[in-house]
């Protein structure tokens, strides 16, 4: 008897567990992507606009789980600011093989012009729009799976307060 309730705890501060997990995860790639999401559509609409140029990539190494590894290339992107300075973009993300295009958009801040991101809908919208649906679908699981639990913490803080 005692095994099962030792068994039974376990499995719920499992469940319960998992349950705040996927909440979290959820949440915190929410408000990633709608962070993500706003400061793209911020540059789009309000910052500048100019082409950068493909100077080079920074190369590292991807390791699969079979131990094999892939070189990833980062594109290194220059461009000119509204000042006529010239300034470097370290992408934030890597492929297996390196791009074919030398020109590419960038977006900046006036205020800020060392803070720029990649234009393309792709690198713009596509990535956090995706994040954000897989977030949302992650959130809603952990809450219909957690409703239960949320039930049971309800009618605990009732019974605790109606003293």
């Amino acid at each position: 008897m005692g095994n099962n309730k030792s068994l039974g705890f376990f499995i719920t501060v499992f469940f319960i567990s998992f349950i705040f997990i996927l909440i979290t995860l959820g949440t915190g790639g929410i408000f990633y992507s709608v962070q993500k999401l706003g400061k793209n559509f911020n540059l789009v609409v309000f910052g500048n606009r100019t082409k950068g140029k493909i100077i080079g990539y920074e190369e590292s190494y991807s390791t699969n789980s079979k131990g094999g590894s892939t070189k990833m290339h980062s594109p290194l992107i220059q461009y000119k600011d509204n000042r006529g300075i010239v300034r470097e973009y370290h992408s934030d993300y890597s492929s297996s093989s390196q791009e074919n295009d030398d020109e590419v958009t960038m977006y900046y801040s006036a205020e800020k012009p060392q803070k720029a991101t990649r234009g393309g809908f792709l690198n713009l919208f596509f990535w956090p729009f995706l994040i954000l649906g897989i977030s949302v679908l992650i959130l809603s699981v952990g809450c219909y799976l957690g409703q239960p639990v949320f039930v049971a913490i309800k009618k605990f803080l009732k019974k605790i307060f109606e003293l």
